[in-house]
């Protein structure tokens, strides 16, 4: 069985972060363009699976509406969760992940 494809779609600082040390992420609003998705729609039907960090997961919780409806979600952490919406975790070597 082939490996799945892995592809990463992130807005990053220079510094390489991406929110602020409060967890803050206005800074990307300076970034905006209105009606200006940057490919995101594009990508985000490409994929099945989507794979974040345990501090994005619990930043995303504080959107509202879920963003990833339709999408397996796997949180990377070592810690349990209450999976509120389907997701699960995984913790340690990623390969593992991928099968």
């Amino acid at each position: 069985m082939p490996r799945p494809a892995v592809c990463v779609y992130i807005a990053l600082s220079l510094d390489g972060l991406i929110a602020r040390d409060d967890g803050g992420l206005d800074w990307l609003d300076a970034m905006q363009v209105p009606g200006e998705d940057y490919g995101y729609a594009a990508f985000y039907a490409t994929i099945d699976t989507v794979v974040i960090g345990r501090a994005t997961y619990e930043k995303v919780l504080t959107f509202g509406e879920w963003p990833f409806a339709g999408r397996r979600v796997v949180v990377l952490t070592h810690r349990a969760l209450d999976a509120k919406n389907g997701e699960r975790t995984h913790a340690g070597a990623l390969d593992p992940l991928l099968q």
